[in-house]
């Protein structure tokens, strides 16, 4: 337990209330009610989860954390062969690469590979994002984002489980929100 007091003293005295709707112009992560300010001596990795809309397959995940030197061998394209293989059980061989490439996010070097599956009635699409990020700074941290639209469910029907919108509208989903991320002001 010892060797979890130093980490939790440092996370203690930089935790400060906030009001959600207020953008803090510190350096800090950002949680529902509150920030965690300033550097930590400890590595911090945050990760959250967004149903899309309740009730249906549409989750967006998004994962961050300080970049290391050793991320930046690791590509997404790397990957690729798992991934295939992963779309290739969910949907018995049946999916198209919609995109794959480089692309920039919020001022980082990033790669990206889109899928479309059809399984049976059910249509769905996986999109992923690695940007490695630069161990130089803060400001590019190692982040993942995921975008799952539809998945086969033995509690919904197929209309329930495709995807709630199609191909051109998952397509614009991602590029918008893509395009949408920037660096919290004051954030470094």
């Amino acid at each position: 337990m010892s060797r979890f007091e130093g980490f939790y003293t440092d996370l203690y005295r930089r935790l400060k209330a906030r009001d959600n709707w207020s953008v803090p112009t510190e350096a800090g992560f950002c949680f529902d009610g509150g920030i965690v300010t300033g550097s930590s001596t400890y590595p911090e990795e945050a990760s959250q989860s967004f149903a899309l809309m309740p009730g249906r397959p549409a989750l967006l995940a998004i994962q961050t954390r300080k970049s290391m030197s050793e991320d930046q061998g690791q590509p997404l394209t790397k990957t690729l062969p798992d991934l295939r293989a992963k779309m290739d059980k969910v949907s018995s061989g049946s999916y198209r690469i919609l995109r794959q490439g480089k692309r920039t996010v919020a001022g980082m070097d990033a790669e990206e590979v889109l899928f479309a599956l059809k399984e049976g009635e059910i249509t769905s699409y996986r999109f992923y994002l690695l940007a490695p990020g630069d161990p130089s700074t803060l400001a590019k941290p190692h982040t993942a984002i995921q975008l799952l639209l539809g998945a086969s469910s033995p509690d919904l029907k197929p209309d329930e489980a495709t995807s709630p919108v199609d191909e051109a509208g998952a397509l614009q989903t991602w590029d918008t929100l893509l395009n949408s991320l920037r660096l919290r002001p004051g954030a470094v």
